[in-house]
């Protein structure tokens, strides 16, 4: 047996069984709330179920939140350790196997004031590959939001992110590299409504900008630095009681920061679509339209622009209470980093969620996307399933094993390739 796979499986083993022994004596050491901290405790209960999707707790535990003034914080750490046996999606006869560690710390703090809700958020994920350091990365997300709330019918919800991360070597085409490449990412976005929530009619203005910065192998990452900018506006119009039709139009405006690179577009949608919950057991959004891709340098630029049909959908479908089945699907451009013009994407896939009891749940998922790379003269076709389990060791405390098989088609014979993950896991919170 390989000696660094076996000191990263021996690494792991401790690093699990410490973790636990730590947060069960955090769990038995835990003291009483005074009055006060029970107070605001006993809000952000009630205001648990409406906080913004990437602040909620996923998975079967219960999290806890610790007082700090009237503040709220809901701390959580995962460990991961696993095998990768095609880390680079590299061809056959050329893949790098590996074993896997990470954690993932996270901590949330919630502040409530008159009705406003404040949530910061950080995640984190440190990465150890035991055969191929070079591409050991660190992750880290810092996201703050303010959802204000104006008067019955106004309200709005800003946002402001900065993300440090990498693109994995084999995840793009923008050339060979001996390491991933490491980028910054700001965002800006802010929402607003106008209407009450039982109207007949809502409004929904949203603007967003994304700064996108690579830190290294600048060769081949500096033509990719790039500023997004989206502007969009929805009109819903209550058709039954639990269903909203809805009209959007929407620009987003891409530069890229080398004046050499001809890639700055704008691209344009009108769309309408429907969102309902239309029985106890679905609800969903699905919204289809025109899309129209321009390059700003126009025919000289020598690009192709893209004139055609979008859309996006999610549907949820709970026949009961301990089961769920998500199905997704979208079409969609990208900008090309490297291959082709731009890229066109149809994605479909669906995720099958069961309990099977207080303790043990399951997730069997399977997705398909279709990429073409317009006037590259390629097209990819990735295929992934997932199987995972979940086992609620205490409430506070969750195991999990997961397995991914992801094989890509292409007609670019040094492309294709087939991976297998296997992870275990261990989450924890207060």
């Amino acid at each position: 047996m390989d000696v660094k796979n076996l000191n990263m499986r021996t690494s792991c083993v401790a690093v699990l069984a410490a973790f636990a022994s730590v947060v069960a004596f955090a769990d038995n050491a835990e003291q009483q709330p005074g009055q006060a901290a029970a107070k605001g405790k006993a809000s952000y209960e009630r205001n648990a179920a409406a906080r913004a999707p990437e602040f909620e707790t996923t998975g079967q535990q219960s999290a806890a939140a610790f007082a700090a003034g009237p503040v709220f914080i809901t701390p959580s750490l995962t460990l991961q350790a696993g095998h990768n046996d095609n880390l680079t999606g590299a061809v056959a006869g050329a893949e790098v196997s590996t074993n896997v560690l990470s954690v993932a710390p996270a901590a949330t703090a919630d502040l409530t004031v008159d009705g406003d809700r404040y949530s910061l958020q950080y995640s984190g994920s440190f990465v150890k590959y035991a055969s191929s350091s070079a591409d050991n990365f660190n992750m880290n997300n810092l996201l703050l939001q303010a959802q204000n709330v104006f008067s019955s019918r106004l309200s709005s919800t800003s946002t402001a992110g900065v993300l440090y991360t990498v693109d994995p070597r084999g995840s793009n085409q923008s050339g060979p590299t001996t390491e991933p490449n490491r980028y910054r990412q700001g965002s800006l976005s802010a929402d607003v409504v106008y209407g009450a929530e039982g109207a007949d009619g809502r409004l929904q203005f949203s603007a967003n900008t994304v700064n996108k910065r690579y830190l290294n192998n600048r060769t081949v990452t500096e033509v990719q630095d790039r500023d997004a900018t989206t502007i969009d506006g929805k009109f819903f119009y209550r058709v039954a009681p639990k269903t909203q039709a809805f009209v959007e139009l929407g620009r987003t405006n891409f530069r890229y920061r080398q004046s050499a690179v001809t890639q700055d577009t704008h691209e344009d949608k009108a769309m309408v679509g429907v969102t309902w919950e239309a029985t106890a057991s679905t609800a969903g959004t699905f919204k289809i339209g025109s899309a129209n891709k321009k390059f700003e340098s126009g025919k000289a630029s020598g690009r192709e622009d893209f004139s055609g049909v979008s859309w996006e959908g999610a549907v949820r479908w709970t026949p009961l209470s301990y089961t769920t089945v998500d199905v997704n699907t979208a079409r969609a451009t990208a900008d090309s980093t490297g291959v082709g013009d731009y890229l066109v994407n149809k994605s479909l896939g669906a995720t099958w969620t069961h309990s099977w009891n207080t303790f043990v749940s399951s997730r069997v998922g399977a997705n398909r996307t279709n990429t073409e790379f317009v006037r590259g003269g390629r097209e990819d076709t990735v295929k992934q399933t997932v199987l995972g389990v979940d086992y609620k060791i205490q409430r506070w405390l969750k195991a999990g094993v997961d397995y991914t098989h992801e094989k890509r088609d292409s007609s670019d014979v040094n492309s294709p390739y087939t991976k297998n993950v296997f992870m275990v896991s261990l989450t924890g919170t207060l």
